[in-house]
């Protein structure tokens, strides 16, 4: 049998049900962690292995004893073999690191002793060792309240294990910690788990990261298709006067007054194209940050105003490759410029058209994923804030969602492609 077994558990408040069905057996020496959203009853989960939330239906044995017929005197002793780490700290701001880990031994102390905070030579090594193991020692004699919140949550964990408990149940313990002081407290409650052999049963909220990652995911990919659309809508247009041949379809001729026109309109074309590619988006989105704010629309200007001069570039040179001939006949007909460019030029370069429209787009998505170390919005500020702390698990964590999102991109450009080639 394990340290805690259950069998099609229902637990709540009163008579309102919060969690049902559970069935599951810890063994002894496990480290488990219950991972969710929040709301979905982690804590009532948690809370009920020491019987704080009521039973209200199946079976729930721990440590060998049915928490649903316990009496109070044995529930008194039970607790007292499980250690509870909880999400506030729950210290005595006042007293020291010291006293506030000694405190979990008071189960165990004679009244007079705890009254007057006597402890033998023993007592003060085992809390010394405590100290040592979650890396507290240096601030053994500091108040609470004037540490960091890893730091009391480290003293929080030493508590619990001074109390001997066979199991320690850890309550959302890095949900108000700065990522690197959360990665301190896990690898804390690991060591305690493979030094004393503690049964471990933490909750944890990290779908809740991995939700705020794919919502950060979905923004970055709007922020990449807005920015796509803002560039083909300067691109397109701008290509028709950065090729030769449609230029000459707009403006004919071959008098001075034309090739004027024609040599100065291409030759601005050409520099604003060359312009905005030739600065990289992070250039840019430095400068709209400064200019517009943090948030997402400098993370669209920048890549629209770079995107539209790779493109103007990739159009107009797919443009001057099409076939003049029935550019000619059109223009044989009698048909305006316009005519000629949407029932001779368009048709031929579509396919090209599309195929780099969806290039950029694949390539625009993956820019904005590091457009937000600028602070330009998207997926690529929490990237930014994982390696700063880090936090390898949760930049792989971002970096699969960024690789599944690309990949998904490419199979519907690639089936967009194959419609219009």
């Amino acid at each position: 049998m394990g340290h805690i077994q259950a069998e099609n558990l229902t637990l709540g408040y009163s008579r309102k049900e919060v969690v049902q069905g559970i069935d599951l057996i810890i063994r002894k020496g496990e480290f488990l962690s219950i991972i969710g959203p929040s709301g979905v009853g982690k804590s009532t989960l948690l809370m009920g292995l020491n019987a704080t939330t009521s039973i209200l239906g199946g079976r729930l044995n721990v440590l060998g004893r049915n928490l649903g017929t316990i009496r109070y005197n044995e529930l008194k002793a039970l607790r007292a073999k499980i250690g509870v780490i909880f999400q506030g700290f729950n210290l005595v701001s006042r007293l020291s690191v010291f006293d506030n880990i000694a405190s979990g031994m008071l189960h165990r102390k004679p009244l007079f002793s705890a009254l007057f905070k006597h402890y033998s030579n023993q007592e003060y090594e085992e809390i010394f060792e405590y100290m040592k193991v979650v890396g507290i020692e240096q601030e053994a004699l500091s108040r609470c309240d004037r540490l960091s919140g890893g730091q009391k949550q480290r003293v929080a964990i030493a508590r619990a294990i001074a109390q001997r408990p066979e199991i320690i149940l850890a309550d959302e313990p890095i949900s108000s910690l700065d990522p690197v002081s959360a990665r301190s407290v896990l690898e804390t409650l690991k060591n305690a788990n493979e030094k004393y052999g503690i049964t471990v049963v933490s909750n944890l909220h990290q779908l809740d990261y991995v939700l705020k990652y794919l919502l950060s995911m979905m923004e970055t990919v709007q922020m990449a298709v807005l920015a796509l659309i803002l560039s083909v809508t300067i691109a397109f247009p701008a290509s028709l006067f950065a090729s030769r041949n449609t230029l000459n379809i707009i403006i004919p001729g071959n008098h001075r007054l034309a090739r004027f026109l024609k040599n100065g309109i291409y030759t601005a074309v050409r520099f604003f194209a060359n312009l905005s590619r030739s600065i990289n988006e992070i250039i840019w989105a430095l400068l709209f940050v400064s200019a517009v704010g943090l948030g997402p629309m400098p993370g669209i200007l920048a890549l629209g105003i770079h995107t539209s001069g790779v493109l103007i570039k990739l159009f107009s040179e797919g443009i001057e490759t099409v076939q003049q001939e029935p550019i000619d006949a059109l223009a044989a007909t009698g048909a305006g410029f316009i005519k000629v460019i949407c029932y001779a030029v368009i048709p031929q370069i579509t396919p090209f058209f599309v195929s780099m429209t969806l290039y950029r787009l694949e390539s625009d998505v993956r820019s904005a994923t590091i457009l937000g170390f600028t602070g330009a919005g998207g997926i690529g500020i929490f990237l930014f804030d994982k390696l700063r702390g880090y936090e390898n698990h949760d930049v792989t964590t971002i970096l699969i969602i960024i690789v599944i999102t690309v990949a998904v991109i490419d199979r519907i450009s690639a089936a967009i492609r194959t419609r219009y080639t």
